[in-house]
């Protein structure tokens, strides 16, 4: 079973509504080990630092089987 559009739109909204800088990216979905059923959604942008500089950012949301957010990182 995979992720339906429906799940994945439903994702992205919560993930971007914690971190705004990745709202309308499309995730990159990578499944799970067997240990760990479910995937992983990893979205990328950037952000700008105080001197200008661009910021490489990655958020992953890992999420179950059906859809619920486990867990969610995001580089620094």
């Amino acid at each position: 079973m995979s992720l339906t559009p429906r799940q994945i739109e439903r994702i992205s909204r919560e993930v971007a509504r914690r971190y705004p800088e990745v709202a309308g990216q499309r995730p990159e979905i990578k499944p799970r080990s067997a240990e760990l059923p479910g995937y992983t959604l990893t979205y990328r942008s950037s952000a700008t630092a105080a001197d200008g500089q661009p910021l490489p950012r990655v958020v992953r949301a890992s999420v179950s089987a059906d859809g619920t957010i486990l867990k969610v990182s995001v580089s620094k």
